[in-house]
């Protein structure tokens, strides 16, 4: 179950995480932990009002990349310098790429945060507020454009029990509420979300309610007109929902587990195959790169090298899995590089699968793109449509994102998953 194992070391290392972005108001209050954006000092009044408000959240397989554009005009008889601030919630490392323009000049950024409090190290601390502070400066009756653009890691916890696991849902949150701090309402707003994540099926948005519509299976849209935002419009998206993780009882073997959703779905995660490969790189002393590697270990005392295909690149090179216990797939779990979890350096410097031809039973093509992004977890491939037990899948690589210096392709890991018909029997935990 190594799979699910390191997806829950993931989930701890960001147990508690609270992440949070917003639209940015004019003052430096009324944004704690629960989501309050009601300004806190009404004696502070802006002559700045939001005209129109376009916000678009494309929702990647590990990170949202979110750009916001602000129409703002100056309703004062004179030139202000406005500051604007822009909430951060918790580690200031979640939010990436920061950048806000003006008028299409950069603008600079000052970060604001607390002191820790004494005591609080790692990551058991509460949601801390931080701040990013730029300053506007407006004539009077001015109009200006300001776009601000970043990515954002999605916020997840979980915990373990021996083998036995649970994960929280996958969520990201954009809260629209400090805008209430400008003058007036937002006379005109589109948020669109675009889901560009293999998994579609999981993502929901959670909050507000009833106010988007699915216009297509990758897209949701809200348009608005003079919204005064308060708590009820602050965004939430479900990226995955939470689960149960716990290994076969009959097994007990760390390469392959259950994912089990509350009242369904239910899933076998497995490496139960043999491999066999169209190439295989040279060993290097005692590290092989065969690939006996991709398959079940039957054992938690370490992470086995990768395969890596023996001529080239990889590209037109190929790995065919022969299935013990064939069943209808779900999908296929898959890391298209240098294990990050045992060497975050050669993710960059090896190349990466970029895109791979799977086919089920010798007939059944899916063929994946696979972006030039870092992945802390396996890369999801969904199979939809074919029903029949699987008893081959072969991998192509079709293309591949160039390394920095080396012109070799691993494929760390596969697990293939299965959606089971009724829920396993699980043991307690030792």
């Amino acid at each position: 179950m190594r799979f699910l194992r390191r997806a829950l070391l993931v989930a701890i290392a960001l147990m508690l995480v609270q992440s949070a972005r917003a639209n940015g108001g004019p003052i430096a209050e009324g944004v704690p932990a629960s989501g309050n954006g009601a300004p806190s000092r009404g004696k502070e009044l802006t002559p700045v009002t939001i005209e129109e408000e376009q916000l678009a959240i494309d929702l990647h397989q590990e990170f949202a990349a979110v750009e916001v554009r602000y129409r703002m005009r100056n309703l004062g008889p004179s030139e202000i310098a406005q500051d604007f601030f822009f909430p951060v919630e918790r580690w200031q490392d979640d939010l990436r790429g920061y950048q806000i323009e003006l008028d299409g000049t950069t603008v600079a950024s000052d970060d604001l945060a607390p002191p820790k409090p004494p005591g609080r190290e790692g990551f058991d601390e509460p949601p801390i507020r931080h701040w990013k502070k730029s300053v506007l400066a407006f004539e009077a009756g001015q109009a200006r454009e300001v776009r601000i653009r970043y990515q954002s890691r999605y916020a997840v916890g979980g915990f373990e029990v021996s083998e036995h696991s649970h994960r929280e849902a996958e969520t990201f949150r954009y809260l629209l509420s400090p805008a209430a701090g400008w003058k007036g309402p937002i006379n005109r707003g589109l948020i669109v979300v675009n889901i560009m994540k293999p998994e579609i099926e999981w993502v929901v948005v959670t909050k507000p309610a009833g106010r988007f519509q699915r216009t297509s299976p990758t897209r949701f849209e809200w348009g608005f007109a003079n919204l005064k935002p308060g708590l009820a419009d602050d965004l939430e998206i479900t990226l995955h929902p939470a689960y149960e993780g716990a290994p076969d009882p009959q097994l007990l073997r760390f390469t392959d587990g259950y994912e089990l959703h509350a009242g369904g779905p239910w899933f076998l995660i497995h490496r139960r195959f043999s491999a066999r490969a169209s190439s295989t790189r040279e060993a290097r002393g005692e590290e092989s790169f065969a690939p006996v590697n991709l398959e079940e270990r039957g054992t938690d005392s370490g992470t086995p090298p990768p395969w890596i295909p023996g001529k080239g690149d990889g590209v037109g090179e190929s790995v065919t899995l022969a299935v013990r216990q064939p069943r209808p797939l779900d999908g296929v779990l898959f890391e298209p590089g240098y294990d990050v979890e045992k060497d975050q350096a050669r993710w960059w410097r090896y190349n990466r699968v970029a895109e791979v031809e799977l086919v089920l039973n010798e007939k059944q093509k899916i063929r994946v793109t696979i972006p030039n992004e870092r992945f802390r977890k396996a890369y999801p491939i969904v199979v939809r449509g074919f029903r029949e037990p699987v008893r081959t899948v072969k991998f192509t690589i079709l293309a591949v994102h160039r390394g920095t210096d080396v012109n070799e392709t691993p494929i760390s890991g596969i697990w293939l998953r299965a959606k089971l018909t009724k829920k396993p029997r699980i043991g307690p935990s030792r």
